[in-house]
């Protein structure tokens, strides 16, 4: 069940909730130049108030987004509209009514990726630090017009809002994503590894530099980084291949073969036969970034 944010007044008096709603038919996305903008449904719920009496104004939230296990902050979001509640001028009319909007999520797809390798396939859960402000609509000394009152600011009084989808849901809104078919690769970048790995985790770092430049020669820069990376992970370890009878090999070997196939393949642009493309450099680099995040070092 949807965790809720209640909103309280002056004395502790309740006015109202914030409630993510998660059980949507679908989320609405769409893609920015540098990232996604998504679209989360919540309901802002209002008690009404006797005719007479401030009544309350909402608007301004805001929302950090954190993922569940191992917490990192993948995103933000918010919503700038002001929603107003309402008064009641008989008893029967009082109560609470209900009002539909979302919060936009604005990420990029490198955060994204963060969040679908801790997704790992399950149901999408995130931790929200969420807050927004509450004030009060006074009667002015001109007809029809009203002043608002300074504004305070309320939060989730439990801590972290949890807030998840169901997957079906959330696969869908990737695919109209553009992104479900893409495959993003971590860099591997650890902090602390082995003083013996350093050479090959600094030419990762180099072939990624120069796939960031771009053009021609950054490309070929790139895949030239790939391979010093690669050699000098040979001379750490050697690449021992098993038997030929590939279906003898273990898993490791298995690896191996691969890893003796991208060195191989980087000949075609180390000697200038072919020139060398994006696609080449997103190939290299992201096949031995994935080889190192398989082998840990």
């Amino acid at each position: 069940m949807a965790e809720t944010v209640e909103i309280r007044g002056n004395g502790d008096n309740r006015v109202g909730s914030v409630k993510f709603n998660e059980s949507p038919q679908h989320l609405h996305a769409e893609r920015t130049a540098d990232g996604f903008r998504l679209q989360l449904p919540i309901t802002i719920t209002f008690k009404r108030v006797p005719k007479g009496e401030p009544i309350p104004l909402l608007g301004n939230f805001r929302g950090i987004i954190y993922t569940v296990e191992d917490p990192l902050q993948v995103g933000e979001m918010r919503m700038d509209e002001w929603h107003k509640g309402a008064f009641y001028t008989r008893p029967e009319h009082s109560g609470e009514y209900e009002i539909q909007n979302y919060m936009v999520w604005s990420g990029s797809l490198a955060q994204l990726a963060v969040h679908e390798k801790i997704r790992d396939g399950r149901q999408p859960k995130f931790d929200i630090r969420f807050t927004g402000e509450l004030c009060f609509l006074l009667p002015d000394i001109h007809h029809g017009h009203m002043v608002r009152s300074e504004p305070d600011q309320f939060f989730h009084r439990h801590g972290n809002l949890r807030v998840s989808y169901p997957k079906e849901v959330w696969v869908e809104m990737l695919r109209g994503l553009g992104v479900a078919e893409n495959v993003l690769v971590e860099i591997p970048l650890p902090g602390h590894v082995s003083s013996d790995w350093d050479e090959v985790l600094r030419s990762l770092a180099e072939a990624r530099k120069h796939f960031e430049q771009g053009g021609t020669t950054g490309w070929s820069s790139c895949i030239l980084a790939v391979r010093q990376a690669l050699e000098k992970w040979r001379d750490i370890e050697g690449v021992q291949t098993g038997p030929a009878d590939h279906i003898k090999r273990t898993k490791r070997e298995r690896l191996n073969n691969l890893r003796q196939a991208l060195h191989q393949c980087t000949h075609v642009w180390v000697h200038k036969n072919d020139e060398a493309s994006r696609d080449d450099a997103i190939l290299m680099l992201s096949t031995l970034s994935a080889l190192l995040a398989e082998r840990k070092p």
